[in-house]
């Protein structure tokens, strides 16, 4: 659970392109083997991360992505995640 909320968060902050394997073994204190040794590419761990129906973990995105909102790097985040922001205020 802790690497699909780690995955989430960096997708929030980097989006899909920029989204390291290794930031997220890095964010749960794990070696990258122990990530690719649950999910075979970063497709699979972002598909994983999307597909997570829980209250919880779509709270801590929105809280993510509020604050990145908010320190002005709005341009560095995808539309979509752009348009959640302002549909959420």
């Amino acid at each position: 659970r802790s690497i699909i909320e780690a995955t989430i968060h960096e997708i929030a902050l980097h989006g899909y392109q920029g989204l390291r394997i290794g930031k997220v073994a890095e964010r749960v204190g794990k070696t990258q083997g122990a990530v690719y040794g649950r999910f075979a590419d970063k497709e699979a761990l972002a598909l994983a991360s999307a597909l997570l129906p829980d209250e919880l973990t779509f709270a801590d995105l929105e809280a993510t992505l509020r604050a990145v909102y908010r320190r002005g790097i709005s341009a560095e985040i995808g539309s979509t995640e752009a348009e959640l922001l302002r549909s959420a205020s």
